[in-house]
């Protein structure tokens, strides 16, 4: 590599290094310019993947779901919220701010939760008041598929349960063909908290099927693997454009 072809290289890490800073910034939140450019556009795609779209969607109720009694209403204002398009990021969790924290359940599950409170929280009103339960769900482009509800508990194997019996297409591309079961299907929510806290993506048994992490699983750091993929790529592409001097066939 010849001192131009250097030169640009350098230029173009800083272009990015500007970029993804920007892009923090443009959502409110505060990057810690220590850290390198890599470990700032993990943060930036997590926070992305927990942020929410806003936009019009069909919601799609497990067959099992029941709302708590003192959740009714806050449901009922949510999921107009939810068909209306509008915003649903006050209802998730206020540490979403904290570009260090991970959200295990997304990553692991794809599984967002949400909270139902009917005012803004007093200390921090641009997200709704927190309730004890809350809502899991699955969120795609179209549609939100509310699965249930849950009291913090991030590690019941029961959420994939319940999809998997709802909505099963949405589990097949996670679906581990030619195995049929694993040597401890019964896995107890201790040990997957454990585990996704050493950063140990596990498989997952349901019935007599196997499925890979539908969220795409996390790696050794915590940061989601597919993120991670996408951060292998961006630094090939990187790393790989051609120089000023370099021939083009």
């Amino acid at each position: 590599m010849n001192a131009d072809e250097q030169k640009l290289r350098v230029e173009i890490a800083d272009k990015w290094r500007v970029q993804v800073i920007a892009s923090l910034r443009n959502y409110g939140l505060q990057p810690d310019l220590k850290k390198d450019t890599e470990d700032l556009y993990l943060q930036l795609l997590h926070f992305q993947r927990r942020c929410v779209e806003a936009r019009k969607r069909t919601i799609y109720e497990a067959k099992e779901l029941t709302c708590p009694t003192d959740l009714k209403e806050g449901y009922s204002a949510f999921k107009q919220k939810v068909e209306d398009g509008a915003d649903l990021v006050p209802h998730l969790s206020t540490r979403i701010e904290k570009l260090k924290t991970r959200d295990h359940l997304l990553n692991d599950w794809g599984v967002h939760h949400f909270h139902l409170g009917l005012a803004p929280k007093p200390d921090q009103p641009s997200f709704m008041e927190r309730t004890g339960n809350l809502l899991f769900a699955l969120v795609r482009r179209e549609a939100f598929y509310a699965i249930g509800f849950w009291h913090h508990q991030f590690e019941d194997a029961e959420v994939l349960k319940v999809i998997q019996k709802n909505w099963p297409q949405l589990l097949e591309s996670d679906r581990c063909k030619g195995i049929v079961g694993m040597e401890n299907p019964n896995i107890t929510a201790d040990e997957i908290r454990q585990l996704r806290q050493a950063g140990i993506m596990t498989l997952h048994q349901v019935g007599n099927q196997v499925f890979f992490p539908p969220g795409g699983g996390f790696t050794s750091t915590g940061d989601n693997a597919q993120d991670v993929l996408l951060l292998d790529k961006t630094l090939h592409v990187l790393n790989l454009l051609p120089g000023p001097t370099e021939e083009r066939s």
